[in-house]
């Protein structure tokens, strides 16, 4: 049986929120990515546009999209983020390298067209172990 949200996604309600992880407060990233978007702009890919790359303050990683079209969604989907943070901060800080969760990016991508887009992003590295 299909939930609420679920119903409502396919009558075209479309993503309405997604999650992520703000990379502007990590040390270091914004002036790797600036350095890398700056190496990108100057290459002048074809049917890339420059305003299509997002400044290192509103870089971050989307976890998922989520079509949550009531209030009442939302404060669920916060609940269940809320309640798995510690379980997810175990996992970092046994997983990772130094308690950090540590990332490869494969290449660049986007969504939609080139002439209609308004996303460019990496796609992560999938991990073949």
């Amino acid at each position: 049986m299909k939930s609420k949200v679920a119903k409502s996604f396919q009558k075209g309600g479309g993503f309405t929120h997604f999650l992520s992880l703000p990379l502007a407060l990590v040390s270091g990233v914004g002036d790797v990515y600036r350095d890398w978007r700056d190496q990108v702009i100057a290459r002048q890919y074809p049917g890339l546009l420059p305003r299509l790359l997002i400044g290192p303050q509103l870089l971050h990683i989307t976890l998922c999209m989520l079509p949550l079209s009531e209030a009442g969604y939302v404060e669920r989907a916060r609940g269940a983020v809320k309640a798995c943070e510690d379980e997810i901060k175990t996992v970092i800080a046994e997983r990772g390298i130094n308690g950090r969760l540590m990332i490869e990016f494969d290449r660049v991508e986007i969504f939609g067209t080139p002439e209609e887009t308004r996303v460019v992003y990496m796609k992560l590295k999938e991990d073949t172990d």
